[in-house]
């Protein structure tokens, strides 16, 4: 991507009414880290594997281990890892209780899904909190 690619890709996530195409594909999220200032962008058409209650669950294809998914809500992200909750990143208290309440009930889907990515296979969607 040259320059204008990136200023165009940040415009499209601070709300501009004209957004790419390629942010528009279906099950496909743009994954704002916050690890690192200044801010990384990464639209890599990471599957989104659920959502709920704000919070979107995404999982990266060939990603390093162990096994873990990434959590954004708002301007916050983590990465949780699936086997023990390990966190990273910064999330609000109540939301992050959600996600690792959420990972507990998932841990055999979680683990699923990390096997497909690293085959690069299509992940499944996995149930909501409710």
């Amino acid at each position: 991507m040259n320059q204008h690619d990136h200023q165009a890709d940040y415009r499209a996530l601070a709300g501009s009414v004209q957004v790419s195409r390629r942010f528009r594909k279906e099950n496909c999220q743009v994954f704002v880290a916050l690890y690192a200032k200044p801010l990384v962008l990464y639209n890599l058409g990471v599957p989104e594997i659920s959502r709920f209650l704000g919070i979107v669950i995404t999982m990266f294809y060939r990603d390093h281990g162990p096994p873990h998914f990434h959590a954004s809500y708002g301007e916050y992200a983590v990465t949780v890892s699936i086997r023990n909750s390990i966190v990273t990143g910064r999330f609000p208290k109540r939301a992050l209780s959600l996600v690792t309440e959420w990972c507990e009930l998932h841990e055999k889907e979680l683990l699923e899904n990390w096997e497909l990515a690293k085959e690069r296979k299509p992940l499944n969607r996995i149930a909501p909190l409710e």
